[in-house]
């Protein structure tokens, strides 16, 4: 079965994101359950606010990286487009002295 490329992108991010996760639980089992088990009430609110913050910090850098992809995309898009318009422009060129020919040729016999 062939992936299709507008997907491919798409496949190629959700297997990182679900690698990156198992290597950050490995790592979490590897610490000292102690330090992470609050011993007050404050501790525990303390620990909510950070994973919140980071979380948040974490949807922005994924949102930063979603827009400079889009850029990049967009850049490498308007490079092809270009690239098309250029070599379109260059055969036109090419193709303008035959038809400048034609037409000359046309008004002589014509006239």
């Amino acid at each position: 079965m062939t992936t299709r490329p507008s997907t491919a992108p798409a496949a190629a991010a959700a297997a990182a994101a679900a690698r990156l996760r198992s290597r950050a639980e490995a790592h979490l089992r590897q610490q000292k359950q102690s330090a992470l088990t609050p011993s007050t009430p404050e501790d525990l609110q303390r620990l909510l606010h950070e994973l919140q913050v980071h979380q948040i910090e974490l949807e922005m850098q994924s949102d930063e990286l979603r827009l400079a992809r889009q850029q990049v995309d967009g850049i490498v898009g308007e490079s092809q487009i270009i690239a098309i318009i250029q070599t379109h422009t260059t055969s036109n060129e090419s193709d303008e002295p035959t038809e400048n020919r034609r037409s000359s040729t046309h008004r002589c016999h014509s006239g």
